[in-house]
């Protein structure tokens, strides 16, 4: 038989009183909340001492907000063509038909 610490000098036994075991779960499930109520409390007091982004945080226990680093693209552009007699060509008689008009 299981039995389970109420406090330091009461033990229950879990197949005799069923409803004591249900309230001592309800009681850590309790405590559970009201401790994770604390951690987020001193984790925002020490944010707000240190920073968010604090290497300090660490050794308490929290982990600092990380800063998220941008990956810069670089495009490269094709190198410029050097001009060829035919397109020369083309821009003149291109000029020429814009000035008849």
């Amino acid at each position: 038989m299981r039995k389970y610490a109420l406090d330091i000098n009461c033990y229950i036994d879990a197949a005799r009183e069923p409803a004591a075991l249900d309230a001592l779960e309800a009681f850590y499930r309790k405590l559970a909340r009201d401790g994770e109520k604390l951690r987020s409390r001193l984790g925002a007091h020490l944010q707000a001492k240190f920073g968010f982004t604090s290497e300090a945080l660490v050794k308490f226990g929290f982990k600092p907000r990380r800063i998220p680093h941008r990956i810069k693209v670089v495009v490269e552009k094709p190198a410029p063509q050097p001009p060829t007699a035919a397109a020369d060509q083309a821009a003149s008689s291109a000029d020429d038909t814009a000035d008849v008009k």
